[in-house]
């Protein structure tokens, strides 16, 4: 009689955890908006493969903005001098402005008393095809850093 009354006690335990568990099981599959496990993956499934599609286009875009900003001036050098001894001050000036791979350009202004003379050199891989003075040389190689 008591081992009957203990397996009653279990096969009612049982039923409990059962009816408990088909709860939950039921929840879990009808979802917060009464939709299906099954939607649900789907939908998920959908979202990642449209966050990838994203995510591809940010990188080609990360890549290009970073092609793009090889080439925007990011050095910049200045040296201010005196090429006339008659003349007071350094009111002459070289900027060179280059980017990342060193093309750029170097400007020279040369201030005497009657006028202003105003250069442009093109800097290709941190050189010209015409010659440079100490002054722009330097200029350069401030840009750079040295």
């Amino acid at each position: 009689m008591i081992i009957n009354l203990i397996l009653a006690l279990i096969v009612i335990g049982i039923a409990l955890f059962l009816t408990m568990l088909t709860i939950r099981i039921h929840k879990l599959t009808r979802g917060k908006r009464g939709a299906h496990l099954e939607e649900i993956i789907k939908e998920n499934n959908e979202l990642i493969h449209s966050l990838g599609k994203q995510l591809r286009h940010h990188e080609e875009a990360i890549a290009d903005l970073k092609h793009d900003a090889l080439r925007n001036i990011q050095n910049i050098g200045v040296i201010r001098f005196n090429p006339f001894k008659e003349t007071g001050g350094s009111q002459s000036f070289v900027v060179a402005l280059t980017d990342k791979e060193q093309n750029g350009v170097v400007i020279s202004s040369l201030y005497a008393r009657e006028r202003v003379n105003v250069f442009a050199k093109p800097i290709i891989n941190g050189n010209s095809e015409y010659t440079l003075s100490q002054e722009e040389r330097a200029a350069i190689d401030q840009s750079r850093g040295n």
